[in-house]
């Protein structure tokens, strides 16, 4: 009966741990091809934090280098940025791999509309606060 009962009970945690990690979402705008991260917003404002680095693209996967040494994956408003020919094309400004950025928003955990390539998956998500 014990065995039992921790077998449902490890079953039930898997389970409930899947609605956790950021899913694939094609209406979310990130296609087998782009390097980026998105989510599709929703009301208004987002969190204040500021995190700056480097724009790294590497394995198909576009994140921001921290001077602490932390990668991170930035999460963008799905509607609110663009990716083309190597280039990111956020807020009137275009980005290349090697370029300084500074991105407002936060890590919350409200990650489960996040759109990423899967080379991204083992990398922390930086949400990327959308404009009002």
């Amino acid at each position: 009966m014990l065995r039992r009962l921790i077998l449902l009970a490890a079953a039930i945690l898997a389970v409930s741990g899947c609605g956790l990690v950021p899913t694939a979402d094609p209406a979310a705008g990130s296609s087998p091809s782009s390097p980026l991260a998105t989510y599709v917003t929703y009301g208004s404002g987002s969190d204040t934090a500021l995190l700056k680095g480097t724009l790294v693209l590497n394995a198909g996967c576009l994140y921001v280098e921290a001077p602490d040494g932390v990668n991170w994956v930035p999460a963008f408003p799905v509607d609110e940025v663009e990716w083309g020919d190597g280039k990111l094309n956020y807020q009137g400004s275009t980005y290349v791999s090697g370029d300084e950025i500074a991105l407002g928003g936060g890590t919350g955990n409200s990650l489960q509309g996040v759109s990423m390539p899967e080379s991204c998956r083992a990398t922390d998500v930086w949400q990327v606060g959308q404009t009002d």
